[in-house]
Parts: C-alpha cells; sequence; structure tokens
C-alpha cells in the first residue's frame, strides 16, 4: 500500500491540496462572513491567501535556487494559466488567457468555488515572491488610491473584475515611474 501511494505521490499531494484549499477557501469564508460580515471575511482571506501563497511560492523559488526578482511578470502570471485539454496541476491554474494593455494585464478566469477576491490575493502573494515588488490584493480597485498615501506603496495592485477576471496593474499615484 505504502508503495502504491508512493508511486501517486503527486496525485495524492493534488487531493490533499484541493481538500485544504476547499476548507480554508470555500467553508471558511461562508464562517466568516457569518461572523464578521462578507465584506471584512473577503479582506481578511485576502490577506491569508497573498501571505499563504507568498511564502509557498518563496519557498518553492529557493529550492529551484531562483532568486525573487529574477522572474518576469509573465513568467509569474504564467503559473496560473490552464493549457486547455490538461488536468491543472494545483487548484488555482484556472487562467484561460491573459491580456495585456499597457500596464494592465487582464487574466481570464475559469469559475471555480472560491471567490475571485481569494485568487486576487494568491496572485499577489505568488507576485510578491517571485518578482520581489510589493503587491496588494483590492476587492475593488476603486479603493486602490488611499495606497498612494503609505509611506511605502505597493507597485501592483491586483484585484477581481467580475466572477470571471483578475486584474493586475501598475499603481498609479499622480506620478510616473
Amino acid at each position: 500500500m505504502v508503495a502504491q501511494l508512493l508511486e501517486h505521490r503527486d496525485a495524492v499531494a493534488y487531493g490533499l491540496t484541493v481538500m485544504v484549499t476547499d476548507m480554508l477557501f470555500v467553508e471558511l469564508p461562508a464562517m466568516l462572513a457569518k461572523l464578521i460580515g462578507e465584506k471584512q471575511a473577503t479582506m481578511v482571506l485576502e490577506m491569508l491567501a497573498k501571505k499563504t501563497a507568498e511564502e509557498g511560492f518563496r519557498h518553492f523559488l529557493e529550492k529551484l535556487s531562483v532568486k525573487p526578482g529574477s522572474l518576469t511578470l509573465r513568467e509569474v502570471l504564467e503559473v496560473f494559466v490552464l493549457r486547455e485539454g490538461s488536468e491543472p496541476a494545483h487548484p488555482f491554474q484556472r487562467v484561460t488567457r491573459i491580456v495585456e494593455e499597457d500596464d494592465r494585464i487582464t487574466l481570464v478566469v475559469k469559475n471555480g468555488r472560491e471567490s475571485p477576491a481569494i485568487l486576487a490575493g494568491v496572485i499577489a502573494g505568488v507576485m510578491e515572491a517571485g518578482l520581489g515588488v510589493r503587491t496588494q490584493a483590492l476587492a475593488s480597485p476603486a479603493t486602490a488610491q488611499h495606497l498612494c498615501h503609505q509611506d511605502n506603496p505597493p507597485d501592483y495592485i491586483v484585484y477581481p473584475a467580475g466572477e470571471d477576471r483578475v486584474v493586475v496593474e501598475r499603481l498609479k499615484c499622480g506620478k510616473q515611474d
């Protein structure tokens, strides 16, 4: 039995990842929304998703001896692309298309069970670890301008745009880089 598990360890690891992801990003949001309200629950879960993804991806890159900042934004976002006819390698591999326009990238997402806000948090965390830049996941771009007044504003913001899109864009604070 142990030999069979070891032989199929990738499938076992994927199954466990799906189970934990489902618990954290499907069941937990519903429980938190009941306790503290949907808006607060979304903010908490975005932060949790970002931090978890950042630490996990940073560990993954260290194992591969890849330094933060040595990847391009496109390379980092490709982690989330699901190729047609392929099975996902991880639960967040749901992007079907990447559309680039100036400083804005729109990820077209195949619907999953977790909210787009949580996916935005995961993408922000992976970007921060992979690019070595500051990112902020937001529930809406309408709240972005208050970030410009921070001492160290993020380089990028990531936010859901409806149920089937996540947007990544440079934060513009009145001055151009």
